[in-house]
């Protein structure tokens, strides 16, 4: 048999195995979501006003402008009157790298939070203390990039060679000069560091993130209290720190990014691999993530899945991704941004992620991303991927195109700083110290 007509047959023996696909709830009244999107974007949860408020309202344009999606940010609170989508509007310029547009904006305006912010914007240079993964490579590292956002200066505190020694128990008053403290201080990922005792000693805002605060509990609670504003990639994660924290919590998912150096478009090769999927898959601290994976090893006969449990090298895993049809992600907090599922549509695998995933801001079914709301459901999603191979490839070549333009670690690191410098801006009381 031709290897066409024998894909064929195989897509159609798939597609009779289907299960009959569960019938779905009813959706939310607008007015409802519409409501709740507003009171989510005055409490800092800037995804799901973005996601799911009104478009007849400034919170959902200026919601969008701050998680990173500028364009129609901007061409939203154009439409939009009052001093709040003005400042906002200046807002989505700062994220969009517009400084000279947005100075305007915001220098006419006389909330306190819009002079502190065209007051950083006007500096030179705006110097960041930080302590950010000192590991070169990956999701995280913002320092191996080929075009750095020059607006920014930013002084890293870790156990890498090249930046500045970290000790434990360290003085924070060392790493700074007295007559000359930074604009603010950001610790990324706060469970991954060795955090000076002393950190309220700065005379700057004190800005975190937190991602795996439920597994270091124990030893993370206690700094959570230190700061002046937390930072969460999604909602199912600001639900919980939110309650953790005694300062604002805000949510911003383009935390994390995929090297500058994926080309576009992906050296695809013809998919021999129709699920793929690696990582923890079988440690007993993440029993969660048997389900998913027996689900994808369900699939009817015929289906060629790859399963490994443990991690590869990068060369190898972009090899094992080209040729694959699909991946899924579990994330113990559904909503998070899933930093393997953004690689693999980088790379033009379609990608299958749970339901409320950050990610659907910028991706959906038309290009390549889609949602499973249970294990079930994961199994008809893959199924359903797989079998329609013909109409999804150029779907994920479409993802993959956002992922490049989107997702690149210079224009992720541009995007954080700048969100972070708009917080740092915010009017707050002075600090109550805590142990």
């Amino acid at each position: 048999m031709p290897p066409k007509a024998n894909q064929r047959a195989r897509n159609q023996a798939l597609a009779k195995s289907r299960p009959t696909p569960a019938r779905e709830g009813a959706a939310p009244l607008a007015e409802d979501r519409f409501e709740r999107a507003r009171r989510a974007f005055h409490q800092g949860d800037f995804v799901t006003a973005a996601r799911d408020g009104d478009p007849e309202s400034w919170e959902k344009y200026a919601a969008l402008g701050l998680v990173g999606l500028t364009e129609p940010a901007i061409n939203g609170l154009k439409r939009q009157n009052g001093e709040d989508a003005r400042f906002y509007r200046g807002v989505a310029y700062w994220m969009a790298g517009r400084d000279q547009d947005a100075l305007p904006v915001l220098r006419h305006i006389p909330a306190e939070h819009a002079r502190n912010l065209a007051r950083l914007i006007e500096k030179p240079k705006i110097r960041i203390l930080a302590q950010l993964p000192w590991l070169r490579g990956g999701h995280s590292d913002f320092f191996s990039l080929a075009a750095p956002d020059p607006k920014f200066q930013v002084d890293n505190i870790s156990f890498h060679p090249e930046d500045r020694a970290n000790r434990p128990w360290a003085d924070v008053n060392d790493f700074v000069q007295a007559d000359d403290p930074p604009d603010f201080y950001l610790c990324k990922m706060v469970e991954w560091h060795a955090i000076p005792p002393n950190l309220q000693d700065l005379p700057c805002p004190l800005l975190g993130q937190t991602a795996d605060y439920d597994m270091h509990i124990q030893a993370v609670y206690p700094w959570l209290q230190i700061f002046d504003e937390m930072v969460v990639t999604d909602p199912t994660e600001w639900a919980d720190v939110r309650r953790l924290a005694p300062c604002p919590v805000s949510t911003f998912p383009k935390s994390f990014g995929v090297r500058d150096a994926i080309p576009y478009p992906p050296p695809r090769q013809p998919p021999r691999v129709d699920v793929f999927q690696s990582g923890s898959l079988l440690h007993p601290y993440h029993p969660d993530k048997l389900g998913p994976l027996r689900q994808a090893l369900a699939l009817p006969d015929g289906a060629r899945v790859w399963a490994i449990d443990g991690f590869t090298f990068q060369k190898v895993y972009d090899e094992i991704l080209q040729n694959t049809k699909a991946t899924f992600t579990f994330i113990r907090h559904p909503g998070a941004m899933p930093t393997r599922g953004i690689e693999a549509l980088g790379l033009g695998t379609a990608v299958v992620v749970q339901e409320g995933s950050c990610l659907s801001l910028w991706a959906g079914p038309e290009q390549g991303l889609f949602t499973y709301s249970g294990d079930q459901d994961l199994r008809e999603k893959l199924l359903d991927v797989i079998v329609h191979w013909d109409q999804n490839q150029s779907r994920a070549l479409a993802g993959a195109r956002i992922i490049h333009d989107e997702f690149t670690l210079s224009k992720v690191a541009s995007q954080y700083y700048r969100f972070m410098t708009v917080l740092a801006a915010r009017p707050r009381p002075p600090r109550t110290r805590v142990p």
